[in-house]
């Protein structure tokens, strides 16, 4: 059975994400042009998306408890941190990483259901950030050399305003793995599309192979193959389904 994601974001979320990012706004003003800030509590961790790649890494590294939420750009920036992410998992490092749904393109949002070593979640959270051991939160913070910077806040208020977005958003989040790919997306071959077709008419194997001029061994191996693709509990499921999509090629003539 597919699960489904909200592609809008709730009441709730969107209150806390603007609280939280009125919050960044009025931190990035204490900062001056060397980039440094007037506050003890806030600093700029890293400038550069390389730079802020290796400090993330190392900041976690030393932390216990990670709690992410980020807006996927692209399947090759989701595999570039796989691996390091795994590996803090491994270790102990309790990580909880949601992706925003709406912003993920259908590669990225592919790609997360089927990484494994690490839980994956889909969530409609439209500001990116990290909370550290629940006492630390990381942001986007200001423009230097017209480049990103990544900043850490440790004032309370910020890390409590952080944990209501956070609350928010993991109120309707869902496992990368349970939702399944755009039907466009969807690698079946055009003999796959046809026996799907045939399914959602109910046909039985030896029906499906008389009409294909197939065997009725190389019907079952098809079937297997859409129900492992389509994660479609039945084969009259996986048929239903795939009809709705409008994508059926049906070779019923």
């Amino acid at each position: 059975m597919q699960s489904t994601i909200d592609t809008g974001s709730s009441a709730a979320t969107v209150r806390a994400a603007t609280d939280l990012e009125a919050m960044r706004r009025r931190l990035i003003t204490t900062f001056d042009a060397k980039g440094q800030s007037t506050r003890p509590d806030v600093e700029v961790l890293a400038v550069g998306l390389t730079r802020i790649r290796h400090v993330l890494v190392d900041v976690v590294e030393r932390s216990h408890d990670l709690l992410s939420i980020r807006t996927p750009t692209s399947a090759d920036g989701i595999l570039a941190n796989h691996a390091a992410n795994v590996a803090l998992h491994d270790r102990g490092v309790r990580m909880v990483s949601l992706f925003d749904y709406p912003t993920a393109d259908d590669d990225a949002r592919s790609l997360l259901g089927t990484l494994e070593g690490t839980p994956y979640h889909f969530c409609a959270g439209p500001l990116q950030m990290k909370i550290v051991d629940r006492r630390m939160v990381l942001l986007n913070g200001p423009a230097t050399d017209g480049q990103l910077s990544v900043m850490a806040v440790t004032a309370p208020p910020a890390v409590s305003t952080a944990m209501r977005y956070w609350q928010s958003v993991i109120a309707g989040m869902v496992p990368a793995s349970a939702v399944r790919p755009p039907a466009a997306r969807l690698a079946l071959s055009e003999r796959q599309w046809q026996v799907a077709g045939l399914l959602a008419d109910g046909a039985a194997d030896t029906v499906i192979a008389k009409q294909l001029g197939v065997s009725v061994r190389t019907v079952r191996t098809e079937v297997a193959t859409i129900l492992e693709i389509t994660r479609a509990r039945t084969r009259f499921s996986a048929g239903v389904q795939l009809g709705r999509m409008g994508l059926l090629g049906v070779a019923s003539s």
